[in-house]
């Protein structure tokens, strides 16, 4: 307990992160509409993004890298890439969220490429 007139203590400062309901290569996020009943009154609600946690092959880093997006987002990405959509995002890869890389995944000094295919453009 403290004395009625003293100061409380500082506490530490402490670093919240939200878990945003937004896709984190496209920006995709909840839309404003309406539910029309029957009569025709009108609710308003939201429309949410279909958001997934994703582990994806990272073949620079030789990782997995944890990525929330939107289904969307999973089909371009097989088109397009990790590296030039996290780019465009503005999400250094290096910096992102990882996870630990599967048993023989790692290659040796000569090998650069010696991911599985199934994981280079893998979704998991």
């Amino acid at each position: 307990a403290r004395a009625p007139g003293a100061a409380a203590a500082p506490r530490a400062a402490r670093l919240v992160t939200e878990a945003k309901r937004q896709c984190q290569l496209t920006g995709k996020k909840a839309n404003n509409g309406y539910s029309i009943s029957f009569s025709h009154t009108r609710n308003k609600k939201l429309q949410q993004p279909n958001l997934q946690w994703k582990k994806i092959w990272y073949p620079e880093g030789n990782c997995f890298i944890k990525l929330k997006i939107s289904t969307e987002a999973i089909k371009t990405l097989r088109k397009r890439g990790l590296k030039a959509m996290a780019k465009e995002a503005g999400i250094d890869l290096n910096k992102a969220r990882r996870c630990r890389a599967p048993r023989g995944t790692f290659s040796l000094p000569g090998d650069e490429d010696a991911a599985p295919a199934e994981m280079t453009v893998a979704v998991e």
